[in-house]
């Protein structure tokens, strides 16, 4: 264990003397419906289909073909969300997170005389339509060190236009686990480890700053209905403020979110979660049917419109 610590501390020392500045909201949206109706939450989760951008360490645990497939829309159907996901192999496992965030139908406007302001009569016409689209791959591998210690590798490429404008970026995450008891379960990621470079065609660039995951779980019988259960705890931490938009934010350096979810298994058929992330109440469940998995998650937002996900899952 002490090991464990104090090799996942170095790595995320030595990531942030290389960071410069915040960039990485589109790395931040999770992946896999189960997660996120468990409040997105997957540090901890062996059973994922998206092992490349939770942690990959844990491909250990399972020797089966896992394929989930996922749609999403949010903000009235206005942003989808697309990812396919897998995990695959036998003596080597590896996994794969494909995904797709798409703003269609922007409107770009122009002035029929442009010298001039807006008036009466010279108002703005939509002179064409334009998608936002960003193209994210993860791909995850899993070694193990010391032979104790297993590390999970998430290398990720993005692909981003914006407006016109296109960017390529590039970064590598790091992750593992520990079993504490047999209850109990540690997980731990450093997002970023190498700073991911956003590098666009005017030849501007950001650094996405590292950040460090941690999450437990425990698994228990659920009282009074006696079922077995999972209970998920996560904490997301930055390395710089980012003020009211984080649960937590102390002296323009730390911000932190949280993450908690819950898991019943009724019965091999069908699982129900909830949970909580960040600021709003999550839940879903899972449908099993022979070796296909139909998966819907949701979560409340006070704010702007709920969120919905569906997957279609196989495990071979």
């Amino acid at each position: 264990m002490k090991k464990f610590l104090i090799m996942m501390n170095l790595l995320l020392i030595i990531s942030l003397c290389h960071a410069t500045k915040y960039a990485g909201e589109i790395f931040q949206l999770g992946a896999g419906v189960r997660n996120f109706a468990l409040g997105n939450v997957g540090l901890t989760d062996e059973n994922t289909s998206a092992a490349a951008y939770w942690n990959p360490s844990l491909l250990s645990k399972s020797d089966k073909m896992n394929i989930e497939i996922m749609h999403d829309e949010e903000f009235s159907g206005l942003m989808k969300y697309d990812t396919i996901s897998a995990t695959f192999g036998n003596s080597n496992r590896y996994s794969f997170v494909l995904s797709r965030i798409g703003i269609d139908k922007n409107a770009r406007t122009k002035l029929n005389d442009y010298t001039q302001g807006v008036s009466e009569d010279n108002q703005p016409y939509v002179s064409e339509y334009f998608t936002n689209s960003d193209y994210i791959m993860y791909f995850g591998i899993m070694r193990t060190f010391f032979n104790k210690i297993d590390l999970g590798f998430s290398p990720k490429i993005a692909y981003r236009s914006l407006a016109g404008n296109s960017g390529y970026g590039f970064g590598l995450d790091i992750s593992s686990h520990k079993k504490i008891s047999s209850k109990l379960l540690l997980g731990i990621k450093i997002r970023d480890l190498i700073p991911t470079q956003i590098i666009w065609e005017n030849g501007t660039h950001e650094n996405v700053t590292p950040s460090l995951d941690l999450e437990t779980r425990y698994s228990l019988n659920f009282p009074i209905i006696n079922k077995k259960s999972n209970l998920y705890f996560r904490m997301e931490s930055f390395s710089e403020n980012r003020d009211y938009s984080s649960t937590l934010h102390l002296n323009n350096q730390f911000s932190a979110d949280f993450h908690t979810g819950l898991e019943i298994k009724f019965n091999k058929y069908l699982n129900i979660y909830s949970g909580y992330d960040v600021d709003n109440f999550t839940a879903g469940l899972s449908v099993k049917i022979n070796k296909y998995n139909i998966n819907y998650g949701f979560k409340q937002n006070t704010e702007l419109d709920n969120c919905h996900r569906i997957s279609i899952g196989i495990k071979l």
